[in-house]
């Protein structure tokens, strides 16, 4: 079984790694100061509809048992109008992901970028690069996005963010 679990994770992580991704050329939202520690409220222990756990602690996350992370210049925590920004740098750019945090749960949330229909709102919103494949220039590696606050903000009002994952808590504070 466990066996079977991590060729699962393995498989995920390609068809993650294979995803066509949006990027942002600085961490979101701008002049916002970054989070030294992940607030005590999102401190716990979270479990998904597949049984796969997300622990966050004071400076650390990891989930599964493959993606740890830790707050530092290459992994920024910021919070504006109730959403968590964890932005997690990728060579020169950065990766966004937003989530959403009640007492009881925390939603996930991304732009998918293999969404044709996303691709087209977010071109209407800001200025997007393709980067496109070195072996094939027909295939879209990723977007690159530098949006104003502004603009952020439109983003995150027109849906362009997709709930990615929802993890229920089943432990609170700080893990010992």
């Amino acid at each position: 079984m466990k066996l079977k679990n991590r060729i699962l994770n393995l498989l995920v992580l390609l068809l993650l790694s294979s995803c066509t991704e949006v990027l942002f050329v600085e961490p979101q939202p701008r002049n916002i100061e970054n989070e030294e520690t992940f607030p005590i409220e999102l401190q716990g222990i979270y479990i998904n509809k597949n049984n796969d756990t997300l622990i966050i602690e004071n400076k650390m996350y990891s989930y599964r048992d493959y993606k740890n992370g830790e707050l530092s210049e290459s992994i920024i925590l910021r919070e504006s109008d109730g959403y968590y920004f964890l932005n997690e740098q990728k060579g020169v750019f950065w990766r966004l992901f937003l989530a959403k945090f009640d007492k009881k749960s925390i939603y996930i949330y991304a732009i998918n970028g293999g969404d044709n229909e996303k691709i087209k709102m977010l071109k209407k919103i800001t200025e997007v690069k393709e980067i496109v494949s070195i072996n094939d220039s027909t295939n879209i590696e990723s977007y690159i996005v530098n949006p104003s606050s502004i603009e952020l903000k439109n983003m995150l009002e027109s849906s362009l963010f997709s709930q990615r994952e929802y993890f229920l808590k089943i432990k609170k504070g700080r893990i010992k």
